[in-house]
């Protein structure tokens, strides 16, 4: 097989390209305990940064962007990933939306 014709490699990109990436912009849907947990986690790594916060309790105080609405974080242009942090029977919908979004989908 020619160079030419050969497939390119995953990593497109150098490693120490890659660690100076700007960090992923990330909405969470759900922020209660598990929320809050992933939240600090994204902050922790210095990889990645909560832009958007949303959940059906009263979230005035939390320190984040409240969204409106779950499709607020879905569709924001500026959200790079969407960790769906709600009860099990929400899952699999938010995740769907997310994904047809063209967003990095976290789930547990």
């Amino acid at each position: 097989m020619s160079s030419e014709n050969s497939p390119k490699s995953a990593l497109s990109h150098p490693p120490s390209a890659i660690r100076s990436a700007a960090p992923l912009r990330c909405g969470i849907i759900g922020f209660g305990k598990m929320g809050k947990t992933r939240a600090h986690a994204i902050e922790q790594t210095g990889k990645g940064k909560v832009v958007a916060v949303f959940d059906t309790a009263d979230l005035t105080d939390c320190g984040y962007t409240v969204a409106e609405n779950e499709d607020a974080i879905i569709n924001d242009p500026s959200i790079d990933a969407v960790f769906v942090c709600t009860p099990n029977f929400r899952i699999v919908p938010l995740c769907k939306a997310a994904l047809a979004a063209g967003k990095h989908v976290f789930s547990e």
